[in-house]
């Protein structure tokens, strides 16, 4: 088995997203680290910190994460991952998660997507902040084109009612897409499997992190939560 690991980005993400990535390094110091800048990619301080953390920065320039992109951007994530790499699996983080441990084994399931799973009525999705791929989900997705259906752009017609709640409102408060809920939906519709894989792992929290033996955590506060010394 073998991961790659990816990381969407904004400029305004940069800081944490680099903290994120050294983190990344300490635990995993040969698996393929990409990070995907979205918006302009300008920032060259910011590019070359994560070139020496032995990290593959790419971007298109412009914004794909928008609500009007729909599932653009998960779809490039998992074109990047069939395309440029070999590895068995994929794993997308945030900048605001903290790997601080090696992962668990992953589901011995060859079709499916793994991690955190959450639900609004009966909608049903993996949670963002570490989500896992293997290679034959990534194909199926792919393959389909599901994730640039025009159901998942506003106005959201002929999505489920639970979907096209969820994005609605992502898309009125923040202006964005969603990986957990274009994915998940896509998934739905396609019978992959989304296995919970959360167990003495991921600590999903809204306030002071609980204590326990967590490998990884999100959201991370870097400033507050952990010291780059």
């Amino acid at each position: 088995m073998s991961i790659m690991f990816f990381m969407a980005t904004i400029p305004q993400d940069h800081e944490q997203a680099l903290q994120a990535v050294k983190q990344l390094r300490r635990v995993y110091h040969n698996s393929t680290v990409l990070v995907y800048i979205d918006g302009e990619n300008t920032d060259q301080d910011f590019i070359n910190a994560a070139r020496k953390q032995t990290v593959i920065v790419m971007g298109a320039g412009f914004n794909s994460f928008e609500a009007a992109m729909g599932g653009a951007l998960p779809q490039t994530m998992l074109d990047i991952f069939l395309l440029h790499s070999n590895d068995s699996h994929l794993i997308k983080i945030d900048p605001d998660t903290a790997v601080l441990d090696d992962l668990p084994p992953v589901p011995e399931n060859d079709r499916c997507i793994f991690g955190r799973r959450q639900h609004f009525k009966r909608a049903w999705s993996i949670q963002g902040g570490c989500m896992g791929f293997t290679r034959k989900a990534a194909q199926i997705l792919c393959e389909s084109a599901l994730l640039v259906d025009k159901r998942l752009r506003p106005p959201y017609e002929g999505l489920p009612e639970n979907y096209t709640e969820i994005l609605k409102r992502r898309a009125e408060c923040f202006g964005l897409s969603s990986f957990d809920w274009t994915i998940g939906w896509a998934a739905t519709e396609l019978g992959i499997e989304q296995v919970d894989w959360t167990e003495e792992m991921y600590c999903y929290h809204k306030g002071p992190i609980p204590k326990g033996p967590w490998r990884l955590i999100h959201p991370f506060q870097w400033s507050r939560d952990f010291s780059d010394g």
